[in-house]
């Protein structure tokens, strides 16, 4: 098959699942072009969501099409779109795939999400940590999805200091973002922002730690704590 260039008549746009902003839970109130601004305005805001509206939103995924469905029928959907792309798009791609068993278990996972949801929930009454983790990594996802403008991860190379996201902004200057599972922030969950600060000084444009909590305040350092559903464009 010959791949034609669309003589200029193609644009290819990159396709994402929508944000939390985008999905129409609670109205965001702090912006992000604030934050890239520099003015490091006031930071204030409240919402009722909790972990466990998280992990549903997690599991439920931002695909548009699929935000009407439940149970039964939202699996079925993800079920189909999971095995398309290991029995077609990777085909299609010329992709060969070694082990398609190991990518079906990630169908398993997905058919699974309401059960993880449920030990999400067990786990925040119980105070176990046993999922925080991997928790983590996908609220840390869903942040990242609902920033529109060049995104990293920053770590030294002695693995001392690590931010979870930087956003940068045209003149190279950040944003420097911890996410956080839990809603309270100590003064530990701040040290390694503290830090870039102190590294980069004016390059820096704010400082940000984005929570599962209920309320959006400026803390007396300077840093901006902000419920992930209240982060908005």
């Amino acid at each position: 098959m010959t791949m034609h260039s669309g003589a200029a008549r193609i644009v290819t746009l990159r396709m994402r699942p929508m944000a939390l902003s985008e999905r129409g839970v609670a109205a965001p109130t702090v912006s992000l072009q604030s934050l890239m601004s520099g003015a490091r305005s006031t930071i204030e805001g409240n919402t009722s969501f909790q972990l466990s509206d998280y992990a549903h939103e997690i599991v439920h995924s931002g695909f548009p099409g699929l935000r009407h469905y439940n149970a039964r029928p939202h699996r079925a959907k993800l079920d189909g779109y999971l095995r398309q792309i290991i029995e077609r798009d990777f085909a299609d791609g010329a992709h060969s795939v070694r082990r398609p068993d190991m990518l079906r278990r990630m169908d398993g996972g997905v058919r699974g999400g309401n059960r993880n949801h449920d030990i999400i929930r067990k786990d925040q009454r119980s105070g176990v940590d046993r999922r925080r983790s991997r928790t983590g990594q996908d609220d840390r996802a869903c942040v990242s999805r609902g920033v529109r403008a060049p995104l990293d991860r920053l770590r030294t190379r002695d693995g001392r200091q690590e931010v979870d996201l930087t956003v940068e902004r045209g003149d190279h200057r950040i944003v420097g973002m911890e996410v956080k599972l839990g809603a309270d922030v100590t003064d530990r969950d701040v040290r390694h922002l503290l830090w870039l600060r102190d590294a980069l000084g004016d390059d820096v444009l704010d400082l940000v730690v984005i929570t599962t909590g209920t309320i959006a305040y400026r803390r007396k350092d300077g840093i901006a704590v902000v419920p992930a559903v209240l982060l908005g464009p």
